[in-house]
């Protein structure tokens, strides 16, 4: 296992054992919310799109507001134009995350990779920061707006320079157990 993914999941332990201020981590509080994102990345010139899947496990309330944190998965591929035509960059990322109401933050480690060559038979990787942030209004079902980017070394990286940033409006469906927005109404 790689020393980010090592240094992540001691970090969420450590934040899972110890609580601020000594009170107790509020309570427990499971649910998945998976979405779908599209957007448009600024330092290549093309479009982003893919999934991602948040995993909320406990709630805390900060100055009264609840405030879930958890886990967050997201597979999304970026087009980067060249000289002969665009090339697909997929990227691969896992985050720790922290999301309310009205906001979506989220930091961890990112892998990005892209096949190349006769066949597709060779493959560069680069490994990096993945910070995520976005935010939407009150009510269920409003796009999300945010923006990521996706910070590496870019000696370890021969097909680009600069760090991947993006913006992107995104939809999750909450299924109403996050317990921050009210789930939709039954119909009668």
């Amino acid at each position: 296992m790689k020393k980010s993914v090592k240094f992540i999941l001691m970090a969420f332990t450590a934040l899972c054992i110890s609580s601020a201020n000594g009170q107790s981590l509020g309570k427990a509080n499971f649910y998945v919310s998976p979405g779908a994102f599209i957007g448009y990345t600024f330092t290549t010139h093309g479009i982003c799109c893919g999934v991602s899947c948040d995993m909320g496990l406990f709630q805390y309330p900060i100055q009264g507001m609840p405030v879930n944190y958890g886990i967050s998965a997201s597979k999304y591929l970026t087009m980067v134009k060249f000289r002969f035509g665009n090339k697909r960059h997929w990227h691969n990322t896992i985050n720790l995350m922290a999301e309310s109401n009205y906001f979506d933050l989220k930091i961890g480690y990112g892998k990005t990779y892209y096949r190349w060559g006769y066949g597709k038979r060779n493959k560069c990787t680069v490994d990096g920061l993945n910070i995520d942030l976005s935010t939407t209004t009150k009510n269920l079902g409003a796009p999300w707006i945010g923006i990521n980017t996706f910070r590496y070394v870019a000696a370890n990286w021969a097909w680009y320079s600069d760090p991947y940033t993006s913006m992107y409006i995104k939809y999750k469906y909450d299924f109403g157990q996050s317990g921050l927005k009210d789930p939709l109404p039954k119909l009668k």
